[in-house]
């Protein structure tokens, strides 16, 4: 099952737990392919990270692509089943948004606007804890279920449609600009 993080690579965006989640998830036996898009905030934390797939042999479960924008980055993302963004800290990430457009479940945490975005167990899955072990545990819930991952793709495409387009956005701003 392929998944994707996309945006800044740093440990206060998650990507430790992911790390250590894709070990556990072998461990398990889960098959999993994780993506990553973006960059590395610090040289340090990228040092340890490849340090840390190296000694579990973890190479052939991660791709890295560096900064990918307009149909590179899409192709990526139409490919994956499921974003991962076990942020620290946010507001309304701009790609759990993109995510929604194409019908990408989300599994995330409750931080900044992401539960106004996210509504665990209907569009996506709200870990409790960030903590490697409740990433599993989300994966799990899709992985071993393909009918709830292809019913909340349906949710997260239609909910877009009503709430997340360009055109919807700019009544939206006018309606404010204008009050």
């Amino acid at each position: 099952m392929p998944l994707v993080y996309i945006g800044a690579i740093e440990s206060m965006k998650g990507v430790f737990n992911i790390l250590e989640a894709v070990r556990l998830c072998c461990e398990k036996n889960i098959k999993i392919h994780f993506h990553f898009i973006g960059y590395w905030i610090y040289e340090s934390e990228k040092k340890s990270a490849k340090e840390f797939i190296k000694e579990n042999n973890l190479e052939k479960y991660f791709t890295f692509y560096g900064v990918k924008t307009g149909k590179e980055k899409w192709d990526i993302l139409s490919k994956c089943a499921i974003l991962v963004h076990p942020t620290y800290w946010d507001g309304v990430p701009l790609t759990i948004l993109e995510a929604l457009g194409i019908g990408i479940p989300v599994i995330s945490t409750s931080v900044g606007g992401i539960p106004d975005t996210i509504s665990d167990g209907i569009n996506g899955i709200i870990i409790s804890e960030n903590k490697p072990d409740k990433l599993v545990e989300a994966i799990e819930s899709y992985y071993h279920n393909r009918d709830l991952l292809a019913m909340t793709s349906i949710i997260n495409r239609t909910l877009f449609e009503e709430k997340y387009t360009l055109k919807i956005f700019i009544n939206n701003m006018e309606r404010w600009l204008n009050s």
